[in-house]
């Protein structure tokens, strides 16, 4: 990034200032402007579409009508929610959002309310998919980036033939209006804010079809492994604390079927191995080395098939 596009971003959006700061994302793209009280993500051009950013704008519009609370769009001077930034090599395109402000330090992952509350939230946002079917066959399939990314070529031998395996189990299982649709697909605890007790979601930006049961054990799963680095509750304690809680949470607004449930430990087991496919496939050589040991520690995991309850 730089201060001309910067400057074309300021201009198209009619910002006061193109003074932005970088407030992180997996690829350091997310960025804020404090005089101007917004956010600011850019995409590089040729690695995103068009046509999947704004499927990304209008499902967060659905959710914001339906009662989830995300961070809505600020529109440019052409009144659209997304913008490409041209001139400048790369191309971007950007979007702009409010910015929310967190006014609560508690933890979503220890507090037993916030764990409750982020499970209502995520099965509220199931509610709402199934009931819009309609919308789902134009999002991404649950494969989409496997494929693109082709993870497989970065795979390490072993590793290899247990991720086959779960891709041929996936492919087998069922698909209906109560266990598959469009889900958020990353919504651990760091895409969640606590604004004056309102709860907000954010970073739709993995939005794709896949089994809900799926989109609940990632949250879950995220939880097991932030407790397992930082050890802040026994292992098998926290699981079925953190478990209980967010199903209580996540049952109140939506019926998780016991067809599902069943799938949970399984789709764990497979949140490891997406996990760890994904790093290989993303991180650079450097970050590869500084979380050498974590990698190491899943792939272990993987081989072996060692569970918290094992």
């Amino acid at each position: 990034m730089n201060a001309d596009i910067y400057r074309e971003v300021q201009e198209a959006y009619g910002l006061k200032s193109a003074q932005f700061y970088c407030l992180g994302g997996y690829e350091d793209n997310v960025f804020v402007s404090v005089e101007d009280d917004v956010v600011i993500k850019f995409l590089d051009a040729s690695r995103h579409s068009l046509e999947r950013l704004q499927q990304e704008v209008d499902w967060m519009q659905l959710m914001d009508r339906n009662g989830v609370r995300v961070p809505r769009s600020v529109l440019s001077k052409n009144d659209k929610a997304i913008e490409r930034i041209t001139g400048i090599e790369p191309c971007f395109y950007v979007t702009v959002t409010e910015r929310i402000k967190a006014t609560a330090s508690k933890s979503f992952l220890k507090d037993s309310v916030l764990i409750e509350r982020w499970g209502r939230t995520l099965g509220k946002m199931h509610a709402i998919s199934k009931q819009h079917a309609d919308w789902h066959s134009s999002y991404a399939p649950w494969d989409y980036d496997h494929c693109h990314r082709n993870f497989i070529l970065t795979a390490d031998q072993d590793v290899q033939s247990i991720w086959i395996s779960y891709q041929d189990q996936l492919k087998a299982l069922s698909k209906t209006k109560d266990t598959f649709g469009v889900v958020h697909h990353d919504l651990h605890h760091d895409n969640l804010l606590l604004q004056n007790n309102d709860l907000y979601v954010l970073d739709f930006g993995d939005l794709r079809n896949s089994w809900y049961v799926y989109d609940l054990a990632i949250a879950v799963h995220t939880a097991l492994e932030n407790n397992r680095f930082r050890q802040f509750e026994e292992e098998h304690s926290y699981k079925l604390r953190f478990t209980e809680t967010f199903l209580r949470g996540y049952e109140r607004e939506t019926l998780l079927i016991e067809e599902s449930r069943a799938l949970l430990p399984f789709f764990l087991k497979y949140r490891l191995v997406y996990s760890y496919m994904y790093f290989q496939h993303t991180l650079t050589d450097a970050k590869k080395l500084e979380v050498a040991q974590i990698l190491n520690d899943m792939k272990n995991r993987i081989v072996t098939g060692e569970t918290i309850d094992s």
